[in-house]
C-alpha cells in the first residue's frame, strides 16, 4: 500500500471522527469512507504537490513489450497501483551490462548520457499502429511509450527491447483506495497535510445538508480550507533551497507528444 510521508499522525477513523464532531455528526447516514476517500483525492489533486511524485523501478524483458504498471514496485516494495500520470521525462531506460556509458565505442545513444528518456506517444493513430505492427520490425532499444488504452494500466515500449534494460518510472500518485478497504493508514498524505484532508471532509459533511438552506457552514469551513492548502503551497519541495521558474502557459513537469512518422513515415522516434 502506499502509505504517508511520515510518521503516526491520525487513523482514518480518527480523521472521520473529528470531522464528525465538528460537523455536529450531519453525515451519519453517508457512507463516510467513500467520502473520506473522495475527499483524500481532491486534496491530493488540489496540486502538484512534490510528494505525489513516487519512483518505481523495473528491468526490462529482452523481447517483452508490455509492463503491467502494479507489477512494478517502488524503494519501498510497494506496487504501482496509484499512478495518475507519468512524469516528465520521468520514464528512464539504462544500459544494459557493466559497460559504463560514455565508453561504448561505436555510435551510442548511450555515448556521454547516463541515459536515455523515450517519448511518450499520445496520437491514437500512431499507438493503433504500433499494436498493429511492432512484432513486424527489430527489437532496439524503446524509444517511445504509451498506456494502452481500455487496459488497465499497462504500459507498451517500442520497439520492442533487445535487452534487458533497468529502468526506472516517475509518476504523479493518486490513492486508488475503494471504501471497503480496512486499512486504516493514510495513504500517501504527509501528516502535515492531514488538517486540510480534515476540513475537506468536514466541507463533504456539511454539503450533504445543503439543501436546508444554510451554507454558513460549508462557507466557513471552504474558506479555512483554502488557507490551510495556501499555507501547504509554500513548501515546495522536501528542503529548502528549491527555486522552479513559473510559467503561465505550462505545467514545468507535464510531458510533450511525439507524433512520430510511424513506421512507413521514417520509422522509430
Amino acid at each position: 500500500m502506499a502509505s504517508g510521508q511520515g510518521f503516526g499522525g491520525f487513523s482514518k477513523q480518527q480523521m472521520i471522527q473529528v470531522a464528525n464532531l465538528r460537523t455536529e455528526k450531519r453525515a451519519q447516514t453517508l457512507d463516510q469512507d467513500s467520502e473520506f476517500y473522495t475527499a483524500l483525492q481532491e486534496v491530493c489533486l488540489e496540486r502538484r504537490w512534490w510528494w505525489r511524485r513516487r519512483i518505481g523501478t523495473f528491468t526490462m524483458v529482452a523481447g517483452t513489450s508490455r509492463y503491467v504498471l502494479s507489477q512494478i514496485q517502488d524503494q519501498a516494495g510497494q506496487a504501482l497501483s496509484d499512478v495518475q500520470q507519468i512524469a516528465k521525462n520521468g520514464f528512464k531506460i539504462y544500459y544494459p551490462g557493466q559497460v559504463q556509458q560514455g565508453t561504448v565505442s561505436i555510435p551510442s545513444p548511450w555515448n556521454n548520457v547516463p541515459y536515455s528518456c523515450p517519448e511518450p506517444v499520445f496520437d491514437p493513430n500512431v499507438q493503433d499502429e504500433v499494436l498493429a505492427l511492432q512484432t513486424q520490425y527489430p527489437a532496439a532499444t524503446p524509444a517511445r511509450f504509451f498506456i494502452i488504452p481500455g487496459v488497465e494500466a499497462t504500459m507498451i515500449v517500442d520497439p520492442i527491447p533487445d535487452a534487458p534494460y533497468p529502468c526506472s518510472l516517475a509518476y504523479w500518485a493518486v490513492p486508488n483506495y475503494t471504501s471497503d478497504s480496512q486499512d486504516e493508514t493514510v495513504p500517501l498524505l504527509p501528516n502535515w497535510m492531514q488538517p486540510a484532508l480534515i476540513k475537506k471532509l468536514e466541507m463533504h459533511f456539511q454539503a450533504f445538508k445543503l439543501n436546508q438552506g444554510d451554507t454558513t457552514k460549508y462557507e466557513a469551513a471552504g474558506e479555512e480550507y483554502e488557507k490551510l492548502i495556501e499555507k501547504a503551497s509554500l513548501y515546495t519541495q522536501f528542503a529548502d533551497g528549491f527555486v522552479e521558474e513559473f510559467k503561465n502557459n505550462d505545467w514545468n513537469d507535464s510531458v510533450r507528444s511525439t507524433g512520430g512518422g510511424g513506421f512507413g513515415g521514417g520509422g522509430y522516434l
